[in-house]
């Protein structure tokens, strides 16, 4: 996502399967979120208070705390993000996501 100059979007799940690594692994995706992200949804609830914490702290000049999100549902994650839909912003949708949040998605084009 660095690569991109414009506004840069993370939709993704927690992590699962990870075992004693998954709070520090998860503490590394909040801090790349908090270092690259101006909006980031997370999907799943298992980890999100561990991603935010660290992404707020990491990103503290950068990242507006409302815009580090937990939302499932498909119609509001597409609500949020229509700020985002311009020429120069990324959206990277990162691991497996719900069919019917592709579908929206798809959907809105």
């Amino acid at each position: 996502l660095k690569l991109w100059s414009g506004k840069k979007v993370i939709i993704m799940p927690c992590l699962i399967e990870l075992g004693p690594t998954a709070k520090e692994i998860h503490q590394k995706v909040g801090k790349k979120i908090g270092e690259t992200c101006d909006l980031a949804i997370i999907i799943t609830k298992d980890w999100f208070e561990e991603i935010k914490k660290t992404a707020i702290i990491t990103g503290i000049d950068r990242i507006d705390p409302e815009n580090i999100v937990f939302l499932e549902n498909s119609k509001e994650i597409l609500e949020k993000i229509k700020p985002y839909c311009q020429p120069e912003s990324v959206i990277l949708l990162e691991g497996r996501l719900p069919q019917k949040l592709i579908e929206t998605l798809k959907n809105e084009q």
